[in-house]
């Protein structure tokens, strides 16, 4: 996501804060002075706090990501996917069923599937359990 505009303190920096595109809503009604819970935002958490000061960690702890299709044409019987990304970690349930994770710190990133031979050290299994608990159980097969 890029953002340009007075509001950003440091122009030109980066953040590692997690948003998502549902966050736009709150950050819009945020800039424009909207009384929070006077708009619906459901989902949605403000990342001004981030624009402010891009050192300031993120309010999300995770993201949730889906992509599924529905209804006729190309590619309308092809399975639900999802992932759940934390500042380190990033869980992939395919298409093809099973689990993937990656650790986004390492060189390799989402090149080498930790989770390929189903044994994860103490480290990875932790992170694994953490994000599996984030997932809602309807995604859970």
């Amino acid at each position: 996501l890029i953002v340009s505009g007075p509001i950003v303190a440091v122009p030109g920096s980066e953040t590692d804060a997690l948003v998502q595109i549902t966050d736009v809503y709150a950050t819009v009604a945020e800039l424009a002075g909207v009384t929070p819970g006077t708009v619906p935002t459901e989902d949605s958490l403000s990342f001004v706090p981030s624009l402010l000061d891009p050192t300031i960690p993120g309010s999300r702890e995770m993201v949730f990501i889906e992509s599924f299709r529905v209804g006729p044409g190309p590619g309308a019987d092809l399975p639900h996917k999802y992932a759940v990304i934390d500042p380190i970690w990033k869980l992939i349930r395919p298409e093809g069923g099973g689990f993937q994770l990656y650790d986004m710190t390492s060189a390799t990133a989402e090149v080498a599937d930790l989770n390929a031979t189903g044994v994860l050290n103490d480290e990875q299994q932790a992170a694994f359990d953490r994000l599996m608990a984030y997932v809602p159980s309807i995604f859970i097969p």
